[in-house]
């Protein structure tokens, strides 16, 4: 939450996943590649609800502008890309983040 709310809302970010609440397990071993590929500080998750299902959404992040997160977004590794990552302004995911 605090990382969200201290950015600024024209920063990017990429969304690498979005799962299920319950799916713990299957994001726990997705972040776990992630982290070993992009490293830990950049990688950052949040709530949201979603059609009335509790949502976990995985982002990568943050860039300055749009065209530095369409670089990252390309040089993406394969095995990160299972879950069509996609680019995302801040201040759109912190529209919908839940914060409780």
């Amino acid at each position: 939450r605090a990382w969200m709310l201290a950015q600024p809302a024209e920063n990017w970010v990429i969304q690498l996943m979005l799962s299920n609440f319950t799916d713990a397990s299957e994001r726990g071993a997705f972040i776990a590649r992630a982290v070993t590929m992009l490293g830990e500080e950049r990688l950052h998750q949040y709530a949201l609800q979603l059609s009335g299902t509790k949502k976990i959404g995985v982002l990568y992040g943050p860039f300055a502008d749009r065209r530095e997160a369409q670089r990252a977004l390309s040089a993406l590794p394969s095995s990160l890309r299972q879950y069509q990552p996609y680019m995302r302004t801040v201040g759109v995911v912190r529209q919908e983040a839940i914060y409780n």
